[in-house]
């Protein structure tokens, strides 16, 4: 599949997509994504918190953000757009936005240019979410298995006919 590879903010010109060179990382290693509509969306979002950081703007970069994304919902294909494409525990918007910010470090550690903001600030929060995640589908996992042992107990308890229940007055 002919992709165009990470497109951002800088691609945009004049109401266009303008090809440019790629970047390191797909030197070193090419994508093969199966889904590039929302590692570009999530290039676009990545961008945008770049270019709030970078200019200290008084605006709210959670309106910006969700400006974006809204508007991509209105734009986009019903299966580029759906609830169940952006929900980050399925690869979504989230994770694409993540390896964005692995792309930057890894940019910045090649070309020994500092830490990049704000993907470390993303990148420190990873752990947390991580295990906020990981406790999220444990206790998911543990409720479907109790509640399971609950119905299985309940069944088991009733004879399963009325004439081989146990009769209390024999003796």
């Amino acid at each position: 599949m002919l992709g165009l590879g990470d497109v951002g903010l800088a691609d945009f010109h004049g109401g266009r997509i303008r090809i440019s060179r790629p970047r390191l990382h797909s030197a070193l290693f090419p994508a093969k994504c199966e889904f590039p509509a929302i590692r570009d969306l999530a290039s676009v979002a990545h961008d945008l918190s770049r270019a709030f950081y970078e200019t200290e703007s008084d605006l709210d970069i959670v309106e910006l953000r969700s400006s974006l994304i809204e508007g991509w919902r209105s734009s986009a294909p019903e299966n580029w757009s759906s609830d169940w494409v952006l929900y980050s525990h399925r690869g979504g918007l989230a994770i694409w936005e993540y390896e964005q910010c692995l792309l930057d470090v890894i940019e910045a550690v090649s070309h020994q240019s500092g830490a990049p903001q704000p993907a470390t600030n993303l990148i420190s929060y990873v752990p947390r979410y991580q295990k906020r995640m990981f406790n999220n589908r444990t206790f998911g996992a543990l409720s479907m298995m109790a509640g399971s042992i609950g119905v299985f107990s309940l069944i088991s308890s009733f004879p399963p006919s009325a004439g081989r229940s146990p009769s209390l007055l024999q003796a």
